[in-house]
């Protein structure tokens, strides 16, 4: 492998590593944690299995090509698990975005509840161009109602 590309590898996984520390930061920042939403796990699932096939059919075999691919999974499923909300604000995962984002309570705008058939809640909320939905239990979604009103 080139000087080059090897570099350039590195650079990556650096650059994800940080993602994923930052985003784990955001997870334990949190008081309250969304549910994962079954299509996240579905394409989290189909791109593992995608990195896999890749690396085993196309790839030269070495292993900082599976280290960058199982990184890159790791640093998109993170920004699953560091969405939820406190006190002060909300933490989103926008979906152009692998990085979690801080939002403050009085940023968020059109905030809606729906009840879903296995008693969870879809929250729907628009921050500035963008459209996000999280899911959480009945517990949470009420302590959520309460901080939202409260901003």
């Amino acid at each position: 492998m080139d000087k080059e590309i090897k570099m350039v590898s590195y650079i990556l996984l650096i650059s994800m590593v940080l993602g994923i520390v930052y985003n784990g930061y955001s997870y334990f920042k949190n008081e309250h944690h969304a549910k994962i939403m079954l299509h996240k796990m579905l394409i989290s699932g189909f791109l593992l299995v995608a990195i896999l096939v890749i690396f085993f059919k196309f790839s030269t075999l070495e292993k900082i090509n599976l280290i960058v691919g199982i990184v890159g999974w790791l640093f998109f499923v993170s920004g699953f698990f560091a969405e939820g909300f406190s006190k002060g604000g909300i933490i989103v995962t926008p979906n152009s975005l692998f990085i979690s984002i801080f939002v403050r309570w009085n940023d968020i705008k059109n905030l809606k509840f729906t009840k879903l058939k296995n008693g969870n809640h879809l929250v729907n909320l628009k921050i500035s161009s963008w459209d996000i939905r999280q899911v959480y239990g009945e517990e949470e979604s009420k302590i959520l109602k309460n901080f939202s009103k409260n901003k």
